[in-house]
């Protein structure tokens, strides 16, 4: 086979490989299914969700205390279950700190590696999914 046909076979491949990664991208979805939009909650709290698809890509949640501008990257899951589930403790505030205030949270699907604790004031580059926001307030 001449070079120009393995280099024709290779743009091929690499056109479909991306072409693929676009419409699973497109197709991803995610969504917290715990806690519900408007819960009260207390400092530390479990929260579950599910991904349409399993991939090798990270699942994060991020927590806003909406007094400020930033989000909070929370501890990732730890399993993606087959069925796409998954759940994650989160912090909301410190024990001194988010008493009777109101949080955003949402899930991200995102190729990168994020750390916990980490502040951000927008999302990163490559999130392939978002789901939509739920607001909570902390009363405990």
């Amino acid at each position: 086979m001449s070079k120009k046909k393995v280099l024709g076979l290779v743009g091929i491949f690499v056109a479909v490989g991306l072409i693929s990664m676009c419409l699973d991208s497109q197709a991803m979805e995610i969504k917290i299914t715990r806690p519900e939009n408007n819960a009260e909650l207390g400092q530390q709290e479990l929260v579950q969700g599910k991904v349409s698809s399993v991939t090798k890509s990270r699942v994060y949640v991020l927590v806003h205390p909406i007094v400020t501008n930033l989000w909070w990257v929370q501890n990732p899951p730890s399993v993606i279950n087959a069925d796409g589930t998954w759940q994650t403790l989160c912090s909301f505030g410190t024990e001194n700190q988010g008493k009777g205030e109101y949080f955003e949270l949402v899930a991200i699907v995102i190729n990168s590696q994020l750390q916990e604790g980490q502040k951000m004031s927008a999302l990163p580059k490559d999130v392939i999914a978002i789901s939509p926001v739920v607001t909570v307030k902390r009363t405990k």
